[in-house]
């Protein structure tokens, strides 16, 4: 018989940093896996602020949590209750699965009969989610989905009661993902309730069959997938009626149809995990690069753009031999390469908007483009903040919600006109709007005849994007 695991009632919060939650309530049962939908700041980072036990956020809150029929009223019981796991925090690759679960229980000392203890009881876990694996490989050597199952393990030993599972799943195909389903839908059949956080829909609906849907900041929907659900009314509940309309705007946006492309960018003897590969880039063409390791889909990534730079490494403008030293003199070339969507936005967040969109182009514009600009920069900046009361003129980045410092990341890029624009896993931190912007600026950078490379670890977005899709197994 199920119990009430979780019951949130009537929370309010107000963040500026992270929005607002008004009057929400719901309740979890001790086997579900619930998944949690929202546009950026909707009110699921204040929700889960709450209910890691942050005491900052915890002690602002009005209304209730209750943790199995008991009301919790200090942030520290939902802390030992209630564990995080967010995926794409670093693990020790080098260490064994079984050294890796036996942090919790280890001495300074471990023998050899400890050892032997903790591989086979890594395997019996690991048998209780429904996977097999050899405890005594590295972190490194094993699948996605058994790294996973690692981290769950790991905190399930710790005593958790609900888990909140933030993942965008990089690195996983379909098979994977799978998988990956099964082991959470186990963890639930012990008993423990699984708050699943993710940014795509794609990949929710795939893990979870029910769904916590807000948006600005209220709970505007319980949605249970049921095979026959209306996907597009799932979406409304999502975006709201506005959003949605923009995002079929921006989903209009049409790529140009070219008959010549001329090579604008070659790469030869880039090695990448002991191979050499040999590249050429069209005018006007999206390649995407799909690389299942993500240690070295972000090498190749650095490599590609300059960031890191192999002197057996030859790059060419066109047919040009190119002989820069660092990233900025790629930058000076027009190669220009951004970690958009990876919270590395590279922007700067005490700096004015405008600011931000000038800084590619400092010393390249000449003054009568500068002024042509003007116009543009205003445009921009005034949309970014919509809905803030404020300056928007005078506000930093700071002060940007994900999905302004998207459009400021692509905007500033756009002014520069490119060559090149290399992005590395640009939807993997995006809500839907932000993927829909992130989409429509690629066609906006191919249309001008720029050179769009988009390094991945999954195929999502790519198939209606690309021209070209290159899967690199390593």
């Amino acid at each position: 018989m199920s119990k009430t695991a979780l019951t949130i009632h009537d929370l309010n919060l107000e963040s500026r940093e992270y929005g607002a939650l008004a009057h929400v309530s719901f309740r979890v049962q001790d086997h579900e896996v619930l998944g949690l939908l929202g546009l950026d700041g909707s009110g699921i980072e204040l929700l889960c602020r709450v209910l890691r036990g942050e005491s900052e956020v915890f002690e602002r809150a009005r209304g209730s949590v209750w943790v199995y029929g008991r009301e919790v009223r200090q942030a520290s019981e939902l802390g030992s209750r209630v564990l995080y796991i967010r995926m794409a925090d670093a693990i020790l690759d080098s260490w064994t699965v079984a050294e890796y679960l036996g942090l919790n229980r280890a001495h300074f000392f471990v023998s050899k009969k400890q050892k032997q203890a903790m591989q086979e009881h890594a395997e019996e876990k690991f048998r209780e989610l429904g996977r097999t694996v050899d405890a005594s490989r590295q972190m490194k050597e094993v699948s996605e989905t058994d790294r996973r199952t690692a981290r769950i393990i790991h905190e399930l030993e710790k005593g958790a009661q609900l888990l909140i599972i933030e993942d965008e799943c990089m690195g996983m195909n379909a098979a994977e993902i799978q998988e990956y389903a099964a082991v959470i839908k186990e963890v639930s059949d012990l008993g423990i309730p699984v708050l699943f956080r993710t940014q795509s829909l794609q990949i929710s609906r795939q893990i979870c069959r029910e769904f916590l849907v807000f948006r600005r900041g209220r709970l505007v929907k319980r949605w249970r997938e049921n095979g026959t659900a209306d996907l597009e009314l799932l979406t409304r509940y999502l975006l709201g009626e506005t959003i949605a309309a923009e995002i079929k705007t921006l989903r209009r946006t049409q790529r140009n149809v070219r008959e010549r492309r001329n090579i604008t960018y070659q790469v030869y003897d880039l090695l990448l995990a002991g191979t050499k590969q040999n590249l050429r880039f069209h005018e006007g063409e999206v390649t995407a690069f799909v690389i299942g390791n993500n240690l070295y889909c972000r090498e190749f990534f650095e490599h590609l753009s300059g960031r890191e730079i192999s002197l057996s490494t030859r790059y060419y403008l066109g047919f040009r031999e190119l002989h820069c030293r660092n990233q900025e003199d790629f930058i000076r070339q027009r190669i220009v390469s951004t970690l958009l969507g990876n919270e590395e936005y590279e922007l700067f967040e005490n700096m004015s908007l405008e600011d931000n969109l000038l800084m590619p182009s400092l010393q390249k514009f000449s003054t009568l483009r500068y002024f042509q600009q003007s116009d543009n920069l205003h445009k921009v900046t005034k949309n970014l903040l919509y809905g803030n009361s404020e300056n928007k003129n005078s506000m930093t980045v700071r002060h940007a919600d994900q999905n302004s410092r998207i459009r400021i990341d692509m905007e500033r890029w756009l002014i520069f006109r490119p060559r090149v624009l290399i992005l590395f896993e640009p939807f993997s931190a995006c809500d839907a709007y932000g993927a829909t912007l992130i989409s429509s600026y690629i066609k906006q950078f191919a249309n001008l005849g720029t050179s769009v490379i988009v390094i991945k670890s999954n195929e999502e977005f790519m198939a209606e994007l690309a021209d070209h899709i290159f899967r690199i197994d390593v």
